[in-house]
């Protein structure tokens, strides 16, 4: 019996692979690129905001403020993120870490902003 169920259940999905083969691109619903006017803006907004926000924080880390403990020794970089919350590291290690994660993020939304453009249009 468990044989041929296994069987029903090989059958259904060559029968499901063969079907998904055999549509055509022609099948395939279009793209619309176009969007209307009120949904292209508010999505030009919405990135400019995203790319704004991540600028200002990939800002706040370019030049964090320093200072040194002089009876302990410990260092400190400190900085005040756009959002209003405090960040204080120990490690130059964290410092540079913290600046290539903004760049990467600003620099992949940036991507993501430039693609929209390249790629939809407002009706």
């Amino acid at each position: 019996m468990k044989r041929l169920i296994g069987q029903f259940l090989v059958a259904g999905l060559l029968a499901s692979g063969g079907a998904v083969a055999l549509a055509g691109p022609s099948s395939a619903m279009p793209r619309d690129v176009c969007l209307d006017e009120q949904h292209y803006f508010q999505q030009v907004d919405w990135y400019e905001a995203m790319l704004s926000g991540e600028f200002d924080v990939m800002l706040s880390w370019g030049a964090p403020s320093y200072s040194q403990n002089p009876v302990s020794g410990l260092e400190t970089w400190s900085t005040t993120l756009p959002s209003g919350t405090y960040v204080e590291v120990h490690m130059l290690a964290a410092v540079r870490s913290a600046q290539a994660n903004a760049s990467a993020a600003f620099d992949h939304t940036y991507y993501q902003y430039s693609e929209f453009l390249a790629n939809n249009a407002p009706c």
